[in-house]
């Protein structure tokens, strides 16, 4: 699914941050479509690892029924101990894990940055 990019972008520069944690599908975190505008933004970008990034992959295609919200916690904050100040949630299944899973870093819904 496309993203308004540059309206991310724009508003994540309006937040003033210097590093963000990008959460969504496979192809959201390893290509540059997301990464590289906000780097040239001088924003920081992580990812998860690649095992982190199957696991991430395997909860889109199951659901958060059965996914371990501790494990996504962990995730996301050991993103936080290396600099993320947000996590950035382009996907409606981890945005809903998210939601459940009592994080101590702020997330940012950037669903309503898909287009259809």
């Amino acid at each position: 699914m496309p993203i308004d990019v540059q309206a991310l972008r724009d508003d994540l520069l309006d937040l003033k941050l210097k590093s963000v944690l990008i959460l969504g599908s496979s192809e959201v975190m390893r290509t540059k479509q997301v990464k590289g505008p906000l780097a040239l933004a001088h924003l920081a970008v992580l990812t998860p690892s690649d095992e982190e990034k199957a696991w991430l992959e395997a909860v889109i295609k199951t659901g958060v029924e059965n996914a371990d919200t501790e494990h996504f916690k962990r995730l996301v904050d050991h993103a936080a101990e290396h600099g993320s100040q947000l996590a950035v949630i382009l996907d409606p299944t981890l945005m809903k894990l998210a939601s459940i899973s009592q994080l101590k870093t702020a997330v940012l819904d950037a669903t309503k940055y898909l287009k259809d």
